[in-house]
C-alpha cells in the first residue's frame, strides 16, 4: 500500500493509512486530515479528523481535552516510526493510551482502527489500553461515547514504560517503577506489580524519534537588489536520526521563495526594486515529526555590481559541442558571485553561429565567429565565441597566435584622461588593426569608469579600476585601465602604473 507522497519542490505531501487494505485515512503534511469509512451497502463516508497528534516526539507529555456528545466518535491520527520498533527490547513498540471520563461519560475502550489491544484495564473513570506496534505508518486513534452519556474527556499518549516521560524508557524509568513512583501503573490496573514490569521490559531500550533540528545559528544570507540567491537547505535544520528531511516554505517577506527541484536548496527573489532587510519562513519534517519554524533573515543590499566575467573566455568550438557558461560578478561589497544569465541579460550577438539557453548551455550551430555579452546596467563582460576554422589567412592568425593590444594596463587622470589603444596581429606587431573598421570591437567592463569608442579611444570618467576586452576575429585581449588622480612631487610608480604630476601641473602617465 501507498504510505506517503511527497512534492520535494513545494514541501507537499500526504500519508495515508489503511484497514483490511482499505484506505482508512489521509493527513496532508500541515494540513487536517481525514478518515474513510465504508459501510455494507458500499456506501463511503469521509469524516474530518480531531486532530493529528503527529509522532511520539510531539505527542509524548501532552494531554488531550476534548467533549463527545451523545453518540459521538473522535478520531485522531498519530505515527510510529521504524526506529523506535527497533529499538524496544521485545521487538515491538508497546504504545500507552490514557483516557480519564468526566461525571456523566462513559467511554469504549480506546481503538486503534484495524488492531487488537494488548490489553485493556478500567480502573474508576480512566481507561489505559496497550497496543502493539510492529509496522511504520499512519495510525487513527477512536474515542467513543457510549450508552447515551456525553461529556468531557482527557487523553494522554506514551511509550509504555517512559514513566518520566522523557522520550524514552531507560534505567531511570526502571528505577521509578521498582519505587511505585507516581505513573508507574503502566498498565492502568491499579497496581504497580510484575504485569507493569514486563511491559517496562519489553518497551526498555525505546527512544522516539526526533524531527529535524534548527541549526543553533542559522546562516547569514546577502543577496542584491532584484538578484536572487541560493540558501542551501542544510545549513538550516538535520535529523537526528538520519531521516530524509523534507521542507515547506510557509511566508516571505520582500520577496518570493522556492524549492528547487531537487529540494537541496531554497531560492529566494527580492521583490522588485527593494533593498533592506528580507526573510523568509520554512519547517523542516522527516515525515512525521516537524521541526521548529525556522526564520532567514537576507540583507537585500544596494551596493552597485562593478565588474562582470565570464568563468570561460575565447571559446574555439566545433559545430555540435557544447559549453556550460557560468557569470561571476563582483559588487562593491560582495566579490566572487554567481549570477543568472538574465541577470546580466547574457546572449550570443549572432545567434545563427551558437545558441545559449536560459541555463547555461553554449551550443556552436555553424561555422564562424561571433561575440558572448553580458550586461547590466554600466557594467559588461565580452568574450570570443569562434566556431570551426578560420577561412582567411588574417583570422587564422587570430586563431593561432591571438592578438595583441597596447597597453596592457594603463592609467589616466579623471579630467580628460585619455589613451589611444594599439591593436595588431598575432605578435609581430605589423600589421595593424585598431579601428572598428577592421573588424575590432572594444567593450567596457564598466563604464561608470572608463568608455571606449568604436576605434579605441578610452576615455576617463571617474575614479577606479576596470578593464577593456578587445576582439578581432579569433582573438581576444583584456587591458587593465586604472582612473586615477595624479600624485604631486616626487614618487615610486610601481608595474600597477600611476600618474604623476609637477609643480607646473605638467603630467606624466605611465602603465
Amino acid at each position: 500500500n501507498l504510505s506517503a507522497v511527497r512534492n520535494l519542490s513545494t514541501g507537499a505531501g500526504s500519508r495515508y493509512n489503511y484497514d483490511n487494505g482499505l484506505l482508512a485515512g489521509s493527513v496532508g503534511i500541515g494540513q487536517p486530515g481525514v478518515s474513510i469509512a465504508y459501510g455494507a451497502d458500499g456506501s463511503v463516508t469521509v469524516a474530518s479528523i480531531a486532530g493529528d497528534f503527529g509522532g511520539l516526539a510531539q505527542f509524548t507529555g501532552d494531554v488531550t481535552d476534548a467533549s463527545l456528545g451523545i453518540g459521538e466518535a473522535d478520531t485522531y491520527a498519530f505515527s510510529v516510526r521504524a526506529s523506535e520498533i527497533a529499538a524496544a527490547a521485545g521487538g515491538q513498540f508497546i504504545l500507552r493510551i490514557a483516557v480519564d471520563a468526566d461525571a456523566g461519560l462513559n467511554l469504549a475502550g480506546p481503538q486503534v482502527l484495524g488492531m487488537t489491544a494488548l490489553s485493556v484495564e478500567h480502573t474508576g473513570d480512566t481507561i489505559v489500553a496497550l497496543y502493539g506496534f510492529t509496522d511504520e505508518g499512519l495510525y487513527q486513534l477512536r474515542i467513543s461515547a457510549l450508552g447515551g452519556t456525553s461529556g468531557s474527556y482527557h487523553l494522554r499518549l506514551a511509550a509504555a514504560g517512559d514513566i518520566d516521560l522523557d522520550g524514552d524508557v531507560d534505567g531511570a524509568d526502571s528505577e521509578k517503577l521498582a519505587a511505585a513512583a507516581p505513573g508507574s501503573d503502566i498498565t492502568g490496573d491499579g497496581a504497580t506489580d510484575g504485569a507493569d514490569r514486563s511491559v517496562l521490559f519489553a518497551n526498555f531500550g525505546f527512544a522516539q524519534n526526533q524531527g529535524p533540528q534548527i541549526a543553533a545559528t542559522l546562516p547569514a544570507v546577502l543577496t542584491h537588489e532584484e538578484l536572487p540567491v541560493f540558501v542551501e537547505l542544510t545549513s538550516i535544520a538535520t535529523d537526528p536520526n538520519g531521516d530524509a528531511v523534507f521542507y515547506r516554505i510557509l511566508s516571505t517577506q520582500h520577496g518570493s521563495a522556492t524549492l528547487t527541484a531537487d529540494a537541496r536548496y531554497v531560492m529566494f527573489t527580492p521583490q522588485p526594486g527593494y533593498t533592506g532587510t528580507a526573510s523568509f519562513a520554512l519547517q523542516a519534517d522527516d515525515g512525521f515529526n516537524p521541526s521548529p519554524i525556522a526564520n532567514v533573515g537576507i540583507t537585500v543590499s544596494d551596493a552597485p555590481l562593478t565588474s562582470i566575467e565570464f568563468d570561460q573566455r575565447r571559446l574555439l568550438m566545433d559545430v555540435g559541442e557544447s559549453e556550460i557558461i557560468r557569470v561571476i560578478g563582483d559588487f562593491a561589497d560582495q566579490q566572487d558571485v554567481a549570477l543568472p544569465l538574465d541577470y546580466v541579460n547574457a546572449r550570443v550577438l549572432s545567434p545563427t553561429l551558437a545558441s545559449l539557453t536560459p541555463q547555461g548551455v553554449l551550443s556552436a550551430l555553424a561555422n564562424g565567429y561571433t561575440v558572448l555579452v553580458a550586461e547590466r546596467g554600466l557594467v559588461s563582460a565580452a568574450t570570443v565565441v569562434a566556431v570551426g576554422d578560420a577561412t582567411t589567412s588574417q583570422l587564422t592568425i587570430t586563431q593561432f597566435s591571438g592578438i595583441d593590444a597596447y597597453p596592457d594596463t594603463v592609467t589616466i587622470v579623471p579630467s580628460g584622461g585619455e589613451r589611444q589603444i594599439v591593436v595588431t596581429l598575432g605578435s609581430l606587431g605589423e600589421t595593424f588593426i585598431s579601428e572598428a573598421a577592421d573588424g575590432t570591437r572594444y567593450y567596457s567592463g564598466n563604464r561608470a569608469i572608463a568608455t571606449v569608442t568604436a576605434d579605441g579611444l578610452i576615455e576617463a570618467v571617474a575614479q577606479g579600476e576596470t578593464t577593456i576586452t578587445v576582439i578581432h576575429g579569433y582573438g581576444e585581449e583584456v587591458l587593465t585601465v586604472k582612473v586615477d588622480p595624479p600624485v604631486p612631487g616626487n614618487t615610486d610608480v610601481g608595474a600597477q602604473g600611476g600618474v604623476i604630476a609637477n609643480a607646473d601641473g605638467i603630467m606624466a602617465a605611465f602603465g
